[in-house]
């Protein structure tokens, strides 16, 4: 039976997972999963499974993912822009670049025609991370996506997202040779994620900053 208070605890994982803190994250998550599949709660179950998967891709476990999102996906119609965005990251992560591309398009599309903006904002975020993969970079539409996504998730309150595109857009400045705009972008994602305590994603902004930082001090010895 899930306890009375699963509610609290399906916020509790889903913050936790947005920090980063997988650790935490993945064992909660499976134990709803557990708990709300044997109580036949499959909405919740389904839920669960959709926030796992996406952790799992992020704890560098995709292939994992790819398999707990594709049931989810298989167990209903609800959610769609949702799983079809993190079914793209899942991809994304394994290198399978066209098939990544054409669920993130399916997500945004699905959530915009359902009005369905936090879910527009985060495939709007994937369809940047893809036109700003290193070796086919797009950086043009890369830097329209995650600005779109920003402008989005600033209005509808999602910090963390807001958060991903500066650091989206810092790690893109790097690689079109924007040094002043990248550092700006990691500025600022550095700042929002240390005041999130969003320690996963810090640590990123703050090795793409010493990155950028190495570059600089190179070019001033040529």
């Amino acid at each position: 039976m899930i306890p009375l208070h699963h509610n609290g605890q399906q916020r509790n994982e889903h913050a936790q997972s947005h920090k980063g803190d997988l650790d935490r994250a993945i064992p909660f998550l499976e134990r709803s999963l557990s708990l709300s599949a044997a109580a036949n709660i499959m909405g919740y179950a389904r839920q669960c499974r959709i926030n796992l998967g996406h952790a799992y891709v992020l704890a560098r476990r995709a292939g994992e993912g790819l398999d707990a999102l594709k049931l989810a996906a298989e167990q209903g119609l609800s959610r769609t822009s949702r799983v079809h965005a993190c079914l793209s990251v899942a991809h994304m992560a394994l290198g399978n670049a066209e098939e990544a591309h054409r669920l993130a398009v399916s997500a945004q599309s699905v959530a915009r025609a359902n009005q369905e903006r936090p879910n527009e904002a985060f495939a709007l975020h994937v369809l940047g991370e893809l036109a700003a993969q290193p070796g086919h970079t797009k950086a043009e539409t890369a830097e329209g996506c995650y600005r779109e996504a920003m402008a989005i998730a600033s209005d509808v309150g999602m910090r963390p997202l807001v958060a991903h595109c500066h650091l989206g857009l810092g790690k893109l400045y790097c690689r079109t040779d924007k040094r002043e705009q990248a550092q700006e972008q990691l500025t600022t994602a550095t700042t929002m994620y240390r005041e999130m305590d969003m320690n996963f994603w810090l640590e990123q902004a703050e090795a793409e900053t010493r990155q950028l930082g190495e570059q600089q001090r190179a070019r001033i010895c040529l």
